[in-house]
This record gives C-alpha cells, structure tokens and sequence, in this order.
C-alpha cells in the first residue's frame, strides 16, 4: 500500500480484485434503499447508519458517500463524542471510528442488543434489552453496569451533570455516574424511544404522542402533542426542540411545552434527527433523508423512484425496468433513470423486448389485467388482453410473445397487439421462458409445463412441490428458481434435478449472462453459480427484497423493493500499488501525485483512440468526465480535488470498458 501525505491529503491506493458479481453497486434510489435508524453529527460531517451495517457521510446533507462499517448487522444509533464516532447494535456490537469510514469492532461483553448510546462527563454510556448498560472511557473497553431493571431501555442522554436512559413501559433511570442507578416515576405505561437534554430541561417522548418534561430528571410533567404520534426520536438546537415519528410527522417547540405541526412532505418513518452545522436532518425508512435550516420548511433529499420494481430486461442498447403503480424506468448505461409515462397505475409485473419491441404485462389481483407495448422503451400503448386475469410474466420466442398468469391463464401473440388465450389447466403459472426451441412455464406446486409452438402445453414434474417463481436458460441447460431457496435444473424441461443453493431464503428471479448464472431472492440474496451446481452467496449490503434480475451491457442489474437498483459488472477490475511498466488489456490502473493529478494506466487496445474518462462517486454520481487521446499506456488528468470518500474511475471508449477504485482520505 502506497501512503502519501500531500497537502495535508492523504491518497490510499489499494488492490482490488473485483470478480463477477462480487462488487454490487447501488444505483437507485440514492444515497440508499436500506432504512436509517440513526443519525450524528461530529467532525464537521454527519454520518447515518441503520440497516446490514449500512453507514453514510455527508458535509452538507445533500451529497452522501457510503463507508464500509464492516458489519452487516442492523445499526441501532450512533453518537459523536470525544473526537470519534460510536455506534451500537445488536448482539452486543460496538463498532468506533474516527472519521466514519475506517470502523473497528470493540468487544462489549455483552450479546443483547443494544438501542442507544451517548456521551458525556468524559465518557460513554450505552442502553439496550434486558436493562444492559455499558460505561467505557475510551470507546474501546466496556464495562457491565447494573441497572436494577430487566426492561428494555431505548435511550439516552448525558445533562445537567446526569444521564437518564428511558424504556420500555415509561422506564426512568437517573445516574450521576453512569454506575449506580435510580429508579424515577414517569406516570406512564406507554414505552419511551428517546431523550434529550436543552435549555435547562429534560424532554422524553415515545409511543402514543407521549411527551414528558423535566427540570431535575426526578420530577416529569406530561406535555399534549396534538394527538401526534409515535415518536422515535428528539433532539434540541438553535433554540428548539424537534421531534420525528413513524408517520412521517415533525413537531417543533422552543420550550418542549406548546408543540407545533411542521409539514415534513413525507409519509415515510422517521427514525431519527440531528442538529448541526447550522442545520437539522431526519433519516428513516427506505434511506429516507430530510434535511431543514429552521425546523419548519424540509426539503428531501433522496433521488429516484422508491417504488416497488418487478421486473427488468437489456434490449435494443437500454435497461427498462417496470413496477408497481405503473412504474416504468428506462436506462442506457444503468446509472441514470428516467421515469416513463406508462399510462397506468396498475401493477407492472414482467417486461421482454422481441419483435423490435418491448411488450409488459401486469395487472392487480382484483380482476385486471394490462399488456403495454413500446418501440423505444419511452412512449407507451395500452393493448387489450382479451382477459382480466393478472399476468405474472412474458417472454418472446419462435417468433411470437407468450405471457402467464393467474386462473389458467397463457396468452399468445405474433406482434404483441393481438392475443389469443390458451387454457392450461394450471391455477397459476408463474414464469415462462424460451430456450432449446422450446417454451417452459411455471405452475404452482412444482409444476412445469413445456410447448414448442406457445399453444399446446404439455405437463411435466420437477419433483417439488415448492412453487417455482423463475426460471431462465442458458448454457444449454434450464434453470428454475422459488420458495425455501428450491433450484432445479434440466435440459429438455422434462427431467429436473435438483441442486443445492446454500440457502432456505426465497428466490424470485433468476438470469444468466457472461457464463454464470446469477439468482436474487429475499432480503437482498444474490447467488451466483457458473453451473448451476454450485453457488456462491453474494453480499450487496441491501435488504430490499430483489424480485427480478438482467445481464446486458456488460452488467448484471438487479431490481426490487423501495425502487432498489444494484449493478455488477462482468469486467474484472484493479487498482495496482505501484505503476506497472505493461498494462494487460482488461486491467485500468490509477494513482495520485498530487491532489489534482490523475495518472492512468492505458490498455494498449485503446492508444490513440479517443476516451472518455469519468470519476464517479461510489453509487455511480458522476463527478467529473473529460476525453482524452491516449498516445501510450500512461496518461496525465487534472481532476478537481476529491473529499473523503471512496471513488469509481471508469475509462470508455467505444466498446471498451475499463474501471479502478480509489480512496481518498483527508
């Protein structure tokens, strides 16, 4: 590793060995899709963490780089205190950093969760299940203190000389030292989520619109909230207090006495809020961020469709991925969407392109069904089904669409516009493909059917009664996915076998591209298998649940829950510790002279052709792009300066693409 201290920056280069489908990128909706439990403010920046350990940085609240906090844990909350970050989680799990992008994981002695940690007096103090209480001087060594209840505590905060921890059930605890503990009377039954100290006094809320105040932490006067809400959070700045809860509300008080309605333009949770650097911002579900200068007028700052996404297909040069409410996206390179107007509200099940246009079907469970067609991908037309029976999926094949669905339901059309319905005498058939000329469907139970012509159906077993949800072919082989992690495989259709895939967890989807079969599923799996036989478990950081998967452009994308968009490319990539005097032709190497000098290593099939050559933020925001012409295979580029963060430089010039990483660390 190559360390050099320039201007005060630090440039980290390192080796990255970036496989098929190892590396998943997300791309939409930004920063993430994962729900933010909680957010701090320290350092000059604000770091969020929340769920599988996923953890942001922000300077300003607009632009967010994610780190690796090397858990996939779901982070409890995270305080700033004694010139490092400190957050919690469950099993116990403390992880310290000081600057929000290098975490290291501190032994706490305990296995419970833990909710909530703060600092004061010189030192930490963190809460959780069973009455579990913590003290540590330094963030690194904890101590087990009893706390004289076996309620779960949610909170806690350090004031007026005091640290007071609230729970479960209007549990109250006082401490001066954060060792010996007492008791105090809330007056309430109703479970209290958090606590801060400002301007003199104590203000704790919690379920049920609770608000509680106090002057000494002994004494607690309930507070009317206007009959608002759950709340999860609270926190107090420029001279006053702001609370968030789990329907979207803000309520704003100078004094935590009289409460006022703030209109926050979301209906997502809220889980958490902080103030500083002359700003309050909120996170919460589905990487949900607010942000606000005076606590009254908050602007979002998420971008993308957050809208369920079910399916996704690459064809004629673009991504098209269709959802729920009639979502329809387009893509040329996987990084920048675009909404379409698809014409509907109705739920958008499965996409294809074939015939020299895309044809998706869908349609609600209530009775109706939709066939949408397009020639670009943009513009949109209504097709009448001839049924009302929902549609799970479509494929193109021989020459003709071939679309399934719910109640017996398989339809057929040459051109996507006229159908002819084809009884299957299967209740419900999930997914259909076309490959070894030959089409093969999904029913319920295990069943598959195969047709050569989309027409006559003819039933088969697969030797399960799990319900397979898709199925996929390539390299010459069928490929069936579905519920408790079932894969099977055939190369006629007819005689299945079945493989192992290591995991119980649902899988929806499934593709095969570039020699590897890639599967997604519940909860963010992603398996990828070069046989089919063996798989290998991916880890993407995400928990939305992935529902449909694509290989085109190079890329493997896969879609799913709250709008979630991850790429992987297939092209193996590495940034090098020191220059190399060759560069093989599927390797991109960078490093840094100084600040705002880039030096690339040019594969020698792109010398004297012209490039371009972009600098991208880890979740694909473009930073800075310039052409070049490389004349041999090292290239000089003046870039602007780089804050803290990890980057993505991607070299492309026509059908070549090369990428690096780099760290940039002040």
């Amino acid at each position: 590793m190559n360390i050099l201290t320039l201007s005060q920056v630090i440039i980290i280069l390192f080796s990255i060995q970036c496989f098929s489908q190892i590396d998943w990128i997300r791309r939409n909706p930004l920063p993430t899709g994962n729900n933010l439990q909680s957010i701090a403010f320290g350092n000059g920046q604000y770091v969020a963490v929340g769920e599988a350990g996923t953890c942001l940085i922000t300077t300003d609240g607009v632009t967010w780089i994610p780190a690796n906090s090397g858990t996939l844990h779901d982070l409890s909350e995270i305080t700033y205190g004694n010139n490092q970050f400190v957050t919690v989680c469950d099993s116990g799990i403390i992880l310290t950093s000081t600057n929000g992008i290098g975490w290291t994981n501190q032994s706490s002695g305990t296995t419970n969760r833990l909710s909530s940690v703060s600092y004061g007096n010189g030192q930490y103090v963190a809460v959780g299940d069973s009455g579990t209480i913590l003290t540590s001087g330094n963030g690194l060594t904890w101590t087990i203190r009893s706390s004289g209840t076996t309620r779960q505590l949610y909170s806690i905060t350090f004031g007026n000389g005091q640290y007071i921890a609230v729970g479960y059930y209007g549990t109250i605890l006082t401490s001066a030292d954060g060792i010996t503990w007492a008791t105090r009377s809330s007056g309430t039954s109703y479970t209290l989520s958090s606590i801060i100290y400002g301007d003199s006094n104590y203000v704790a809320v919690g379920n049920y619109g609770m608000i509680l105040t106090s002057s000494d932490g002994i004494t607690w006067t309930r507070r009317s909230s206007a009959g608002y809400g759950y709340f999860y959070s609270i926190t107090y700045g420029n001279n006053q207090y702001i609370t968030v809860d789990i329907y979207g509300t803000i309520l704003t008080s100078p004094d935590g006495i009289t409460w006022t309605l703030r209109n926050s333009g979301t209906q997502s949770m809220l889980y958490s809020i902080t103030s500083g650097s002359n700003q309050y911002i909120v996170v919460g579900e589905g990487g949900t961020v607010l942000s606000s200068t005076d606590g009254v007028i908050w602007t979002n700052r998420n971008s993308g469709n957050t809208n369920a996404l079910l399916s996704i297909t690459y064809n004629n040069s673009q991504y098209v991925t269709v959802g729920i409410h009639g979502t329809i996206l387009t893509s040329v390179d996987g990084v920048i969407w675009t909404d379409r107007n698809s014409g509907t509200t109705i739920r958008l099940s499965s996409i294809v392109f074939g015939n020299g246009h895309y044809v998706a079907v869908g349609g609600e469970f209530a009775g109706s069904s939709i066939i949408l067609t397009s020639p670009d991908g943009i513009d949109w037309t209504t097709t009448s089904s001839g049924g009302r029976n929902t549609l799970f999926s479509v494929t193109y094949g021989n020459n003709k669409f071939v679309a399934v669905g719910y109640q017996d339901t398989i339809l057929t059309s040459p051109d996507g516009q006229s159908w002819s319905k084809i009884f299957s005498g299967i209740w419900m058939v999930q997914s259909v493909t076309y490959g070894n000329d030959q089409f093969v469907a999904l029913g319920e139970n295990g069943v598959v059917l195969t047709s050569v012509d989309g027409t006559t159906w003819t039933i088969a077993a697969s030797d399960t009664t799990e319900t397979l949800r898709s199925i996929t072919f390539g390299n010459s082989q069928f490929v069936a996915v579905g519920t408790n992690g079932i894969i099977r495989t055939s190369a006629d259709g007819l005689h299945w076998t079945s493989s192992n895939s290591g995991t119980t967890t649902t899988l929806y989807s499934i593709t095969y591209g570039n020699g590897q079969y890639v599967a997604t599923g519940l909860s963010g799996t992603i398996l990828t298998s070069s046989d089919a036989i063996i798989w290998t478990s991916r880890q993407t950081g995400a928990i939305s649940s992935l529902y449909s998967v694509s290989y085109g452009n190079n890329e493997y994308l896969t879609v799913g829950d709250y709008g979630a968009v991850l790429s992987s490319s297939d092209i193996y990539m590495t940034a090098l510790k020191k220059p190399s005097e060759k560069v093989i032709s599927t390797t991109l190497c960078a490093r840094f002279t100084t600040p705002h000098t880039l030096y690339l290593s040019i594969p020698e099939e792109i010398h004297f052709s012209t490039a371009t050559v972009s600098i991208y933020t880890i979740n694909g925001k473009i930073l800075f792009s310039d052409k070049i012409v490389p004349v041999s295979y090292k290239t000089r580029m003046f870039v602007p300066m780089l804050p803290t963060a990890m980057y993505i430089v991607g070299l492309r010039s026509n059908e070549i693409n090369r990428f690096a990483k780099f760290i940039v660390i002040k």
